[in-house]
């Protein structure tokens, strides 16, 4: 899963959205990934997530190694 990304929005209740930081680009989704923030609207959610996935992805190209630095 290296061309995974590290943000991802996970519906909690009927009005909750969680964005999530995978634990390792090697793991699916799960309850023990980190909590980065909560959203009342899916849409404020995806647009959280897709800015923290471009900026990880601007960090990882400038790391030796990728997921050592965390965006968020």
């Amino acid at each position: 899963m290296i061309d995974s990304e590290r943000y991802y929005v996970q519906r909690q209740e009927m009005q909750a959205f969680l964005v999530r930081e995978l634990a390792s680009p090697e793991q699916e989704p799960s309850e023990e990934d980190r909590i980065v923030r909560m959203f009342p609207d899916l849409e404020s959610a995806y647009h959280f997530a897709d800015a923290a996935n471009g900026i990880q992805r601007k960090l990882d190209a400038r790391t030796a190694t990728s997921w050592s630095v965390r965006a968020v």
